[in-house]
Order: structure tokens, then sequence, then C-alpha cells
């Protein structure tokens, strides 16, 4: 079993209660998840176990929403030096990227950032 880390709080948990907490003030059927009186122990564990599975689901719709978003804007950030579309680096800037990705990845052969396609682009980037 692997350890419990500060993402699995930050990133899953802590929303995932969040939304439990919010939905249980909207609808009051799901009032009796959050009593009145204190937790029991198995109470606790029941909300840590659902708000594990609503953190997902809140990071699953987090996720459509952000593609959706990037999408509208022209694809993700790391795409438009590639694309040239937006002006975010001057042509000095975009040199000095190709060589350090050509000095950084060892590839057959030298590559060009205008001439990679989405896929390829997108594989450099998350090595």
């Amino acid at each position: 079993m692997r350890r419990f880390d500060f993402y699995e709080f930050a990133g899953v948990l802590a929303p995932g209660a969040l939304a439990l907490v919010g939905l249980s003030i909207v609808h009051p059927d799901l009032r009796q998840l959050l009593k009145e009186h204190a937790f029991s122990v198995g109470d606790f564990g029941i909300f840590l176990i659902l708000s594990c599975a609503a953190g997902h689901l809140v990071q699953g719709i987090g996720n459509f929403i952000e593609t959706a978003w990037w999408t509208l804007w022209g694809g993700w950030p790391t795409d438009w030096p590639r694309k040239g579309k937006q002006a975010v680096l001057s042509k000095h800037q975009m040199e000095a990227l190709e060589g350090q990705v050509n000095r950084r990845i060892t590839l057959p052969k030298p590559i060009s950032l205008a001439g990679l396609g989405r896929g390829e682009w997108f594989g450099i980037t998350r090595q």
C-alpha cells in the first residue's frame, strides 16, 4: 500500500468533502450524512470514502472544463510556441527553445518545432 500524500488531501479529499458538505446544505435529504451530533469513527470513515469518490468526480468535471477552456483559447499554452499563433516567444527565444529541446532530448536527428505535429510535441513536452 502506498503512502497517503498531500496531493490526495489537497486534490481529492478536500474538494470531495467540500462538495459533500455543499450538497448536504442544498439537499435536506443528504443531511443524514452530516448529523448534528459528533461523528463516530464509522461515520467519519464513510464520510472519507464518500469524499474520496466525490473528489474524483469533481476532478473529472474539472478536467473536462479545463480541456474545453483551452480548446476555446487556441490550445494548451505548451502548444502555443509550436503553432506560432500567439506571440508568446520572440524569434530568438524560439531558436533557444529549439536548441534546448535538441540538447536535452536525445533524438536520432535534430527537430524543428515548426515541423512537429501535435502528437509529437505532446510527447516532447511531457518528457
